[in-house]
């Protein structure tokens, strides 16, 4: 079976990632899945940016939890907002998908709000690392596809780091591995800076099981038949990022994976 291709933050069209324009160019292509990233500013408005902080010169950034979404868009071009996206995807969605990657917890009732006015439940995926916001929009709606990040690990990896575990004051179970930003830092600063949080997964747990989950997003080198096989037992998408090469799209294909993320969508 051929994997879908998605279109990674709307790259592969010439613009920059999560920007409208490219947004806009994704949408006109013959992609079919596009993803973006969300982000909260200090009046909980959700805008499309990866990391925390949103550079406004080449030297200069600002954390978008300190300002308003008026007070951001003063100090630099428009960034664009859930709603500003939704608004252009209703209007030119025909057969695609668009899946919202929700990098912050705490507005989630927006997003199930914005999606039921415009009328594009069928046409969404909701994605995050953070198992509290996926918790939270399935208690808001039980139909919406949701789909979890993670980092699937073996167990010889879990050993080793539970060896470290009083070091890096990670919170842990027999068969999982929580690290938050903190920890991060300690590995690569500037890989943190991206995410909140971090799962490492020997086995998904009951409770992200009940949770209905449409798919699950990992990273491509880090793919197992053990990973695909649960997946797929409990009728669970397996998504994969970044895919950028035919060579690893082949890769991808023979080990069953439904979906890749890819940054350079005319390359495979």
């Amino acid at each position: 079976m051929q994997p879908k291709v998605l279109s990674h933050r709307a790259l592969g069209f010439g613009y920059r990632e999560n920007t409208l324009k490219a947004f806009k160019e994704a949408m006109n292509s013959d992609v079919e899945e596009i993803e973006l990233d969300f982000r909260l500013t200090k009046d909980n408005v959700y805008v499309c940016n990866h990391d925390p902080e949103l550079a406004i010169s080449k030297t200069k950034k600002l954390l978008l939890r300190k300002y308003n979404f008026d007070q951001i868009n003063q100090k630099r071009k428009r960034i664009a907002s859930l709603k500003d996206i939704l608004e252009y995807f209703t209007a030119n969605k025909q057969n695609k998908r668009l899946n919202i990657d929700i990098k912050d917890y705490g507005n989630e009732e927006e997003i199930i709000r914005l999606i039921k006015r415009y009328k594009i439940k069928d046409n969404v995926v909701l994605i995050s690392w953070i198992p509290k916001v996926l918790e939270k929009i399935r208690r808001l709606d039980n139909e919406v596809r949701i789909s979890f990040s993670y980092i699937p690990a073996k167990k010889h990896l879990l050993k080793i780091l539970k060896l470290i575990q009083a070091k890096l004051q990670m919170k842990k179970t027999r068969r999982h591995i929580f690290i938050n930003k903190i920890n991060l830092n300690q590995f690569n600063p500037r890989y943190a800076k991206g995410y909140n949080h971090i799962h490492l997964f020997y086995q998904l747990p009951a409770p992200i099981l009940k949770l209905k989950l449409d798919s699950i997003n990992i990273p491509w080198f880090l793919v197992n038949k053990n990973v695909v096989r649960e997946a797929h037992r409990n009728n669970i998408k397996v998504r994969v990022f970044s895919v950028d090469s035919k060579k690893r799209f082949e890769k991808m294909k023979k080990q069953k994976i439904d979906t890749v993320f890819s940054n350079e969508v005319y390359e495979l």
